[in-house]
């Protein structure tokens, strides 16, 4: 019965080709975005969930509630000595880890390379995450300072096909690393990757003042036991940090389980950039919409052509057959429809997933024919696509009498049947203006994005960063160096650029109630920047290179809102270890948007002189470059001689202009893909 229903559906597909050849394009057009959305959801949400212990590891995160003006979404941070409390004081947890990620130089055989994804972690990171150890001791891997674990790319750029255990590499100021493992490469769906693995007792031997509750610097990581309470959790890690800091900390810590990181987190100090379920929500809901008007667009052309079937359908029914044998094998047509589209969309989605996946920034590899599961799901799904489509045409096109059908009068009765028609084209128009005003907005929102004034100024500026390197000491005799061309037009050192300003402090000034906090966000900067980067000042003026017996301080326009100041120029102010009796302020700037634009301005003090005076000096000095000749190339290859007069670290540079486009450009290409879903659908509609 299966074989003669089969003859007959291509048979019937050959004799009308031109009417077949529509439905197949446009359920195959349909299916491939459906496969290709599908495709992008299960690889967004397979993150973070190949590790066996994935559903009891949670991080630990500084709560949005307790910096007043914030990202309201909190901090990756908590302070190095929090987790080895936790451990001791919290039964509940089983392994606990500490994570910091640097960019690090390392030197090798003569040469220097610049690593930018080097972490240092605690003992228990290889026993909480499964990041298979190909050699080396899970124990001790990671247990002494200067201990280094390499991923096997790391392993085979350093040291090629020989066994790099014992062996050493220089990083920064020429501390010598022993390579004590070799780890799996990170999967690329991981919240965060990492090249070098070295041991976090090593900061104990490089940086002062590890023990201390007030520097939230380090993400950490908890294992708790099966079935634990985090709300307990939460409530002991409260006791804890009133424990150690006092009655006064105001510090909360929460829990966050690590299987929403990728999804919902968007915090401060992010590991790595992680990406939005309201994408996934979009996106879903308009694969949903474009496998739905393709539907209803084979609905509507199979009812559109039931005159023309009504004849066959009458001598089937006048030699005998019943209807439940003219709705399968009308089904039948449409299921074959189906799968033959089915195929179709599966090799193009085959062959576009290279362009999908570089168009979102994304590397995904998955392969349909490799993913058995996903491949059977599928076909499944759009058989009974196949089956829903062709419901409705086939029991329409049966109910006709068949004497109703020789005397030509199916079809007039047909057009009882035309009010659903009407209704799915009218549903059709109805998405279809969903998507037009989606669209409109997408678009709106990506040149929102692209043409907003930022509050400085970002064409012709290169821009840089050192770390560890004496160059960060003798930075002044580069600017001079530099400063002697006409092609340069001006230079600014300083601990941060107007598009990364991302470390906060409390701050202080007299008059202040002993309980009040009043957290800010900070960077140190010179005398050059504001100038540099063409900022307003809304009141008073920058100090030039004269002494001074204090140190300056320049807040934004919302810092000043909300400390209530009319006339701050001159008040006294501190922060970011400058006592209010040393600091002043000097000028107020014009609110400029140093965060991404998804959120507010937020108060900002700007602290003149980028010498650290913390007692572990970290971190990376940044040098702004505004040129002034058109010869671009060669204005580079002078910055990049004198460069390498003064540092060992490898010339990098960006342009201001396209760091702030990566920022958004993953948004950007989420945002064009949606419009071009949205076309293909209005398209097929």
């Amino acid at each position: 019965m299966f074989k003669n229903y089969l003859k007959t559906a291509i048979r019937n597909i050959i004799k009308h080709r031109s009417n077949s050849m529509v439905n197949i394009i446009g359920l195959a057009i349909g299916m491939t975005c459906f496969i290709l959305i599908v495709l992008y959801i299960q690889w967004e949400l397979s993150f973070d969930k190949y590790h066996q212990n994935g559903q009891d590891i949670y991080r630990i995160v500084l709560n949005p509630g307790t910096f007043a003006y914030q990202n309201k979404d909190g901090f990756n941070c908590t302070p190095a000595a929090l987790i080895p409390v936790l451990k001791q004081e919290c039964p509940e947890i089983v392994n606990g880890t500490r994570i910091e990620k640097n960019s690090c130089l390392i030197h090798f055989n003569e040469k220097s390379y610049n690593e930018d994804r080097f972490f240092y972690a605690d003992p228990d990171f290889l026993k909480m995450f499964s990041f298979p150890l190909i050699s080396g001791n899970i124990e001790s891997a990671l247990k002494n300072p200067f201990s280094v674990i390499l991923t096997e790319s790391m392993a085979r750029k350093y040291f090629g096909s020989s066994d790099p255990l014992g062996r050493t590499i220089s990083a920064d100021q020429k501390e010598a690393y022993i390579v004590t493992g070799v780890i799996k490469d990170t999967p690329e769906n991981s919240h965060f990757i990492f090249d070098f693995v070295a041991s976090f007792n090593t900061l104990y031997s490089k940086r002062k003042n590890m023990e201390t509750w007030d520097n939230n610097s380090y993400p950490a990581y908890i294992q708790l036991h099966k079935n634990s309470n985090t709300a307990d959790v939460d409530s002991k890690l409260d006791e804890i940090v009133k424990k150690y800091k006092g009655e006064n900390g105001y510090t909360q810590f929460r829990l966050e389980a690590m299987h929403r990181i990728h999804l919902h987190g968007n915090r401060n100090f992010e590991l790595s950039n992680n990406s939005d379920i309201r994408y996934i929500y979009l996106f879903a809901i308009i694969g949903f919409f474009i496998l739905m008007i393709a539907c209803f667009n084979y609905i509507n052309i199979s009812t559109a052509q039931s005159a023309k079937r009504a004849k066959e359908v009458g001598l089937r029914k006048v030699v005998g057959a019943n209807r439940s044998q003219l709705v399968r094998q009308l089904i039948s047509e449409s299921v074959l429809f189906s799968a033959v589209g089915f195929c179709l969309a599966v090799f193009l989605a085959e062959l576009i997933l290279p362009l999908f996946s570089s168009t979102l920034n994304l590397n995904i590899k998955l392969s349909l024919f490799s993913e058995i599961k996903l491949l059977f799901g599928l076909f499944i799904s759009l058989l009974f696509v196949g089956c829903i489509a062709g419901a409705y045409p086939a029991f329409m096109i049966s109910s006709f009498p068949p004497a109703h059908i020789l005397k030509n009068i199916a079809k007039k009765n047909s057009n009882s049947f035309f009010n659903l028609r009407n209704i799915l084209v009218v549903v059709q128009f109805i998405i279809s203006a969903i998507l037009i005003v989606s669209t409109v907005t997408v678009y709106n929102q990506l040149q929102y994005v692209r043409n907003k004034k930022l509050g400085y100024q970002k064409e012709h500026i290169v821009t840089m960063a050192v770390s560890y390197d004496h160059l960060k000491m003798n930075y002044q005799s580069f600017i001079n160096e530099l400063s002697s061309s006409h092609r340069i037009a001006d230079i600014s050192v300083s601990r941060a650029l107007p598009y990364n300003i991302r470390n906060s402090t409390d701050c202080d000034w007299f008059g202040r109630e002993n309980d009040k906090h009043f957290p800010v966000y900070y960077a140190q900067i010179d005398n050059h920047f504001l100038d540099l980067y063409e900022m307003e000042l809304k009141a008073g003026e920058i100090p030039r290179n004269e002494p001074s017996s204090f140190t300056g301080f320049i807040l934004n326009e919302k810092a000043v809102d909300a400390l209530q100041w009319e006339d701050p120029v001159g008040k006294n102010f501190g922060c970011n270890m400058i006592p209010k009796e040393n600091g002043r302020v000097v000028a107020v700037v014009k609110d400029f948007h140093y965060y991404p634009l998804h959120y507010e301005i937020a108060p900002l003090a700007l602290q003149l002189g980028v010498e650290d005076r913390h007692p572990n000096p970290w971190g990376k000095l940044y040098f702004s470059i505004k040129i002034n000749s058109q010869d671009v190339a060669g204005t580079l290859a002078f910055i990049e001689k004198k460069w390498k007069q003064f540092s060992s670290y490898p010339f990098e540079f960006k342009f201001a202009d396209t760091s702030l486009d990566e920022m958004y450009k993953t948004e950007h290409n989420l945002g064009h893909l949606f419009n071009i879903f949205a076309i293909i659908a209005i398209c097929i509609a």
